[in-house]
Formats: C-alpha cells, structure tokens, sequence
C-alpha cells in the first residue's frame, strides 16, 4: 500500500472515530449564525499542525501535485460501477487529453455532462478530479465527459474559456457516436465558471443551450466585494491571498478581469441560459457570489435550483472520502443533477 492510500485510511479512521470528541480540543468557529463541520475543523487544525504550507507559498509545479495529492487522501474510494476512456479531444487549437465516464447504473441512450475541474485555472486536471467524476457519473447514472483544459500561467485567458467552449460543441458533435440524449455542463469552483461562461458563449454563438448548467461554488466575479469575501478572507482551505494568487495568474492584465468570460456575474443578460443547479458552501470566499448568479439567473427567467451547504468550505466536492457532510452533499446533488438532466 503506497503513501497516499495509507494516509487517507488514517484520515477517515481518525476522523470517524474522533468526532464525538472533537469540540474538546478543536475551537469551535461560526460565521453568519452557521458552525463549521466538526470534521473540517479537525482536518484544517491538523493542516495547521503539520504546517503544510498554503497553496499561493508554493511554486506552482508544486503547487499543482500537492493538490492531486491532497484530493487523493479525501476523496471518496473509486465505484466499481464506472468505466473509463482516455482519448485526445480535438479542439480548433490543438488536442487536449480528456476522460469519459460511463456507468453500468446507467440506461441506454442516457444524458452526458461536459465537466470542468476545479482548481483556480491553475491547478487540477484530470487526476485530481477523477474521483469526483466517477461519482457523479454513478450517482446521476449519466456519462461524464472531463476535458483537460489549458492551465495558467502557461495559458492565460481566455485560453480555459476557449478550451471550455470547444469541448462542449465537441461533445455535442458527438453525441449520435456516444449514445447520449440530454448534454449538460458543470463544473466546481474555476470549473462551476467556465460552465457559466461556456452557457453564455453558446448563446453569443447561437448554439444550442446545455440541457443544464450544474455550478459548484462557482467563481462568478473576480473582484468581487460581497460580504463572504470578507468574513472568509482568512478562509479554511481558500483565503484572499491564494485567490490574488490565481487571479495574478489566470488573468495578468487587470483590464480582463471586468470580461463576462471570466466575471460570468457582469454579463448584460442572462435571459435564455440553460435551468442551473447551483450549490455553495457556507464558509467559502465565494458564496455570496454564487448566489448572487443564482439569483441574477431566476430574475432573468431561468429555472434554477439553489442549495448552500452551510456548515462545509470551500473544495468540500472533493472531500466525501472523510468529511461525512460533503459526502451527503455530492451524493444528493449527483443525484439531483442526473434528475434535471433526464426530465430536459
């Protein structure tokens, strides 16, 4: 058994078992009338113990295998009900690696959901997010289809936008070819926006709109000064600092940072966008951000479903292997988005 495996069966042994007691030695913090998970505060106070360094204190390269590593302990054990397919997706820059997965659960002819990983359009691929797309394929019984898209800073934007875009009309292209009915996007965190942004670039282009947009604490508004930016500034596993870090990458010239195509929540109009599911987490930078897209969205005409996990943070998508709660939330919106995405 390699590191990794032994380090996240000692995390979810530890964190089971320790619960009851973890008030005694962890200090309890609230915000906005909400407690965080007990199980979060042990796993950030044993971060702080190990004095693992924050994400935005890292090189880069560092930085982006430390976070494979990280979702690899926490993530949820691989169903056996899932198959996987690399192949290379061509897209009008060049061919990027992307993974589809399919379920036995599954009926024939099921919906598909392009996903767009997390990780500031910095971090992630499809190694750290290959957990959470298996389970959503499982739970939804859909197929998932994950792209690789290009990584800042090698790749500023709009390059993950364009990468985005070109992944859905691919999957669209192909759905005769993958037995596929309804097609949805979605996404977590940089994902949950590029999925926004890909919805309103379809509508720009005249293509068909998704049959839904699932958006994960979605980034919606880089410089925005809702009041969770604020009270999470020094957040548990997202701060201020980490998310300067990004936006310095992601998007180098300041002027940008104001385009709909990476601050979704500016866009004009949000008329004719595709029914949204829209999940926050309470003690996360980006919640109120989230909402406010959600909001914006139904005022405009748009179904849309809006949930908070308020007693998780941010990344809590990636972490159902040892924190009860964020398991209980990816299986109920995995199920909830194949729902949506078979009534379309």
């Amino acid at each position: 058994m390699d590191a990794t495996k032994i380090k996240r069966v000692l995390a979810r042994t530890s964190l089971s078992a320790l619960t009851p007691l973890l008030r005694r030695f962890v200090r309890e913090r609230c915000a906005d009338g909400f407690s965080l998970d007990p199980q979060v505060a042990l796993l950030a106070w044993l971060g702080d113990l190990l004095g693992e360094p924050r994400t935005h204190e890292q090189p880069v390269p560092v930085a982006r295998r430390t976070f494979v590593h990280q979702t690899g302990i926490v993530d949820l054990a691989l169903p056996p009900e899932v198959t996987v397919e690399d192949l290379w997706m061509e897209t009008p820059d060049a061919a990027r690696p992307a993974r589809i997965y399919r379920t036995s659960l599954a009926e024939s002819g099921a919906p598909a959901l392009v996903y767009y990983h997390g990780g500031g359009f910095v971090l992630g691929g499809l190694q750290s997010h290959d957990g959470v797309c298996r389970w959503l394929s499982r739970e939804a019984r859909i197929t998932v289809i994950a792209i690789d898209y290009r990584l800042a800073p090698e790749h500023p934007f709009p390059a993950a936008v364009e990468d985005g875009l070109a992944a859905y009309r691919w999957a669209m292209e192909h759905r005769k070819v993958l037995g596929i009915s309804a097609l949805g996007v979605g996404g977590d965190s940089a994902g949950g926006c590029l999925a926004a942004v890909t919805c309103q670039q379809a509508k720009m282009l005249g293509l068909p709109q998704p049959a839904l947009q699932l958006l994960i604490y979605p980034v919606t508004h880089v410089g925005s000064t809702l009041p969770s930016r604020k009270t999470f500034e020094d957040g548990v596993f997202l701060e201020k600092a980490t998310l300067d870090w990004f936006t310095g990458l992601y998007l180098p010239d300041p002027s940008t940072r104001s385009d709909p195509r990476a601050s979704p929540l500016l866009a004009d109009r949000l008329d004719g966008l595709a029914p949204a599911l829209v999940l926050t987490a309470g003690f996360d930078p980006l919640r109120d951000e989230g909402k406010a897209y959600a909001d914006r969205l139904r005022e405009a005409g748009v179904p849309v479903e809006y949930y908070c996990a308020t007693t998780l943070p941010h990344g809590f998508w990636s972490m159902g292997g040892v924190i009860e709660e964020a398991r209980r939330w990816v299986l109920r919106i995995s199920r909830k988005t194949g729902a949506l995405l078979r009534r379309a």
